[in-house]
């Protein structure tokens, strides 16, 4: 196991999440948190109901799908959510480039699309393709705007 940052209690009993772990969880202000005891160990999680971007990534795709868009929905492993004929995304090797370097490499994926990254607190946490729409770029756009505003926890 990780050991992680070492942080001191305060004379109320508080500790500091540090901001990386908020980032990597998407751990928000006001969110909640279940504290109990594993073991010899204090145990912290999100709570169930805190969506994750995989359930939000999900819900969304479905919800285009269900207005005839063609998508391709992937968080940084693998392709979450796929109603196009694409299916030889290497997810690996395009989730850090950036949105340029996408544009150059989406002729390897499809002719007429949109493809993007869906950063999350300055973090690549996916990459949408969005084909076969009358207006791909604005609906690749919304796409990452909606997600990301449920998620970022930078503003």
């Amino acid at each position: 196991m990780s050991r992680g940052a070492i942080k001191k209690i305060d004379e109320l009993g508080r500790i500091v999440i540090p901001k990386d772990i908020r980032k990597s969880l998407s751990i928000k202000t006001n969110d909640s948190l279940e504290i109990g005891i594993v073991g010899n160990a204090i145990n912290i999680e999100k709570n169930k109901s805190i969506k994750s971007y995989d359930e939000l990534a999900i819900k969304y795709a479905n919800l285009f799908s269900k207005c005839n868009i063609k998508l391709v929905v992937t968080n940084r492993d693998k392709i979450l959510f796929n109603n196009t004929n694409i299916n030889n995304i290497n997810v690996s090797e395009l989730i850090n480039l950036s949105l340029y370097e996408l544009l150059e490499k989406k002729s390897n994926y499809c002719d007429n699309c949109d493809i993007r990254p869906i950063i999350i607190d300055s973090n690549p946490e996916g990459i949408v393709i969005i084909c076969k729409s009358s207006c791909n770029e604005i609906v690749g756009e919304l796409f990452n705007i909606i997600i990301t505003s449920e998620l970022d926890i930078t503003y």
